[in-house]
């Protein structure tokens, strides 16, 4: 779990849950907005324009100078029904910038409030995501002890005829098209070794 951002009246915060098992990843965006718009019929290009996330992957562990094969980009923009398709799109690394591509994954929003679309204060949303280890060209979760570079992007929209909010970022220094400023997720709990104690200085104890 970690956490970016401010609660404000026109800035986010954003906390994230990540898990996997044997067949997939889940990421989970609980977020804070005080006003939720999304577009009712959306393109690709317009997911980030209203209240959505977009989640960067790199799977080389390596966080190269410009998106590859390795690296993956998932946008998903709130929306009425929760999981419908036209909400969110995946895009690969192409050596140069990204472009769409048929990424299987399923994101589920929900908000917290009144409802989205309307000029009433609400408490928030979330986004779910679940991604497939398949969908990424792997057979299973990746070795205990993996690196993968990660960043996560919260798009921001207050008001129907906008305009679009600056986005909130995790880590704060991520370019999306630089993997090599996003930040680092490990696959399995680092173990750890308790240093040895060394016996030193006199203690006494009497009884009162």
């Amino acid at each position: 779990i970690f956490w970016f951002g401010k609660v404000g009246p026109t800035s986010v915060y954003a906390d994230v849950r990540l898990i996997y098992d044997d067949t997939k990843l889940n990421i989970t965006v609980h977020i804070i907005d005080r006003r939720l718009w999304y577009e009712t019929t959306p393109s690709p290009a317009d997911l980030t324009q209203w209240d959505s996330t977009s989640l960067y992957v790199d799977l080389s562990g390596k966080g190269d100078a410009t998106p590859n094969s390795k690296d993956y980009r998932l946008d998903a923009q709130l929306n009425w029904n929760g999981s419908n398709s036209n909400y969110r799109a995946g895009y690969r690394g192409n050596s140069s910038t990204w472009a769409l591509n048929s990424i299987p994954f399923t994101v589920t929003t929900a908000w917290r409030g009144d409802a989205p679309n309307d000029n009433t204060d609400d408490k928030g949303w979330i986004a779910d995501y679940t991604i497939p280890f398949s969908s990424l060209g792997l057979s299973g979760p990746p070795p205990f002890g993996t690196i993968w570079w990660l960043a996560v992007v919260v798009h921001n929209r207050d008001d129907i005829h906008g305009p679009v909010l600056p986005d909130t970022f995790w880590p704060q220094w991520m370019q999306p098209n630089l993997p090599s400023t996003w930040g680092q997720m490990r696959f399995g709990v680092p173990g750890s070794n308790a240093p040895e104690a060394v016996t030193g200085g006199v203690t006494t104890s009497r009884r009162g």
